[in-house]
């Protein structure tokens, strides 16, 4: 009976640590949300058979997410005649359209910065809406280090 209920608490924890990652796209922050521990989360992946794959899976919905939001940014300037976001109109055509908008093989300091300043604007944008506050202290000082990088 014991087996049974810690069984089914195991398989609950890697539900929602799989709906975590969705929405945070971060493990760390999955983990915290979940209440587990890395290494725990390292076992399932190792010992539990296709939760690699959910996981996977978990990471591309999320990364999918902020291609959403990333084209509705842009498309919302666009139709406003802004020129706000026009690096990271750019960046989304590269990935949709790679046969007539070719990326280029390097990344100049200033575009990188260009990118990086529209994608945390667009992010701190769309979680004070769905938190109505600032971004989550991890992801701004990560975003805070690669551009004091790039200066």
């Amino acid at each position: 009976m014991a087996n049974d209920a810690g069984r089914q608490k195991k398989e609950a924890n890697m539900k929602l640590m799989v709906k975590a990652i969705e929405e945070h796209g971060v493990v760390g922050e999955a983990l915290k949300d979940v209440g587990i521990s890395r290494r725990t989360f390292e076992r399932w992946k190792k010992e539990e058979p296709g939760y690699v794959d959910l996981v996977k899976g978990a990471e591309t919905s999320y990364g999918e997410s902020l291609v959403v939001i990333s084209t509705n940014a842009v498309k919302e300037a666009l139709i406003n005649g802004s020129s706000k976001h026009d690096t990271l109109a750019m960046y989304l055509m590269n990935g949709f359209l790679p046969e007539r908008f070719k990326p280029i093989a390097a990344v100049s300091d200033e575009a990188a910065k260009d990118l990086i300043s529209e994608m945390r604007e667009i992010a701190r944008e769309n979680e004070k809406q769905r938190r109505n506050n600032d971004l989550p202290e991890q992801i701004e000082d990560t975003l805070t280090d690669i551009l004091e990088k790039k200066q």
